[in-house]
């Protein structure tokens, strides 16, 4: 172990630059138009789809557990709309 280091960052912190790039990315999302930026990739040509993909991808959670009740179409997630 080091001798004369300091405690760190609290457990569970963010990195400044890892907190940097996710504000930077954030500002970026809301500038493109937010959820209607993401909906017009998902309907997009086929590069747009797949950037949409990629995203979805990383972002979602590995494993989700829930239980739904009643319908819900694609065109409403794409479009926001739950009812």
């Amino acid at each position: 172990m080091i001798q004369g280091a300091g405690p760190g960052r609290p457990k569970g912190s963010k990195n400044a630059v890892n907190k940097a790039i996710v504000d930077d990315v954030i500002t970026t999302y809301k500038r493109l138009g937010g959820t209607k930026y993401l909906a017009t990739l998902a309907k997009g040509d086929r590069t747009d789809r797949a950037i949409w993909g990629a995203l979805v991808n990383k972002l979602m959670p590995a494993k989700i557990e829930a239980e739904v009740t009643g319908k819900l179409t694609w065109d409403q997630i794409i479009a926001g709309n739950e009812g």
